[in-house]
């Protein structure tokens, strides 16, 4: 269980709890193609260092691993917060990057659950759900126009399989 948890509401119950399947693939899910980016640029500039210079070469490839660190601490500080809950009667989303928030979206609210996989987190094994809600984009504008986004999960599929029943429970209530 997850140190900072959420306020349930009453007759609220947990179903299951997840979060990133490891600190490496949400890193490389979330800022994946920066990282092959800075690598192209880190061997451009050790090609090139002998027609720069030494010493301009040496400081292109100091300030890009100094870029990388920062964003290294940037994805780890925002991993530390990423946690999901799916109860009975919502969806509930904990992220931050130093202190953290509480999002979640009502079954109520819901129109689609969208499991998505980019060709990083294929070759990673995991996988995105996203929550789109009857507002869409123009709620959140998050990616897609998702309201909430579970990144890199273990079990994708097990989770909008499981998101999917609460819907379909509620809809037809209705």
């Amino acid at each position: 269980m997850s140190e900072k948890i959420p306020s349930f509401l009453k007759n609220e119950k947990i179903i299951t709890e997840t979060k990133p399947a490891s600190f490496l693939t949400y890193f490389l899910s979330q800022a994946g193609e920066l990282i092959i980016l800075l690598g192209l640029v880190f061997i451009f500039l050790i090609a090139i260092s002998n027609s720069i210079g030494f010493l301009l070469s040496f400081s292109l490839i100091f300030l890009t691993l100094i870029l990388l660190l920062f964003i290294i601490i940037y994805y780890a500080l925002k991993y530390r917060w990423e946690y999901y809950w799916i109860t009975n009667l919502r969806i509930i989303q904990r992220k931050g990057l130093i202190g953290y928030h509480f999002y979640s979206t009502p079954y109520e609210r819901m129109s689609d659950i969208i499991l998505s996989r980019s060709w990083i987190e294929r070759i990673l094994g995991v996988g995105s759900v996203r929550i789109q809600t009857l507002a869409g984009s123009i709620a959140y504008g998050g990616p897609f126009g998702a309201e909430l986004r579970m990144i890199a999960l273990a079990n994708p599929e097990e989770v909008q399989k499981i998101a999917w029943e609460f819907l379909k429970k509620k809809q037809s209530k209705l």
